[in-house]
């Protein structure tokens, strides 16, 4: 078995309270997590109203059907967004 373990950093737009932040991370948790089934959590500059970080955790039984899932979301997630721009992102298989 397999674990990866997608980090996302983001820069945020627009946002102007935390509430207003709240709001964007968790509709861009649940939409990752409508995707397949994964596990989703914002791990760092929860204070911070331009940016944050999430982690996603993938299982599989092979190790480049993990990677090749996490790049293809990393890569969804890349796109024209309104909202947020994908600063960076890394992926790591445990």
């Amino acid at each position: 078995m397999r674990i990866g373990i997608l980090t996302l950093h983001l820069h945020l737009y627009g946002i102007a309270s935390l509430k207003e932040k709240r709001s964007l991370v968790k509709h861009l948790i649940h939409k990752i997590q409508t995707v397949k089934n994964v596990s989703v959590a914002e791990i760092a500059d929860q204070d911070d109203l331009t940016q944050t970080t999430l982690k996603i955790g993938y299982i599989s039984n092979d190790a480049r059907i993990t990677t090749s899932f996490l790049t293809k979301l990393a890569g969804k997630l890349n796109g024209n967004q309104r909202d947020y721009y994908l600063e960076d992102w890394k992926v790591e298989i445990l």
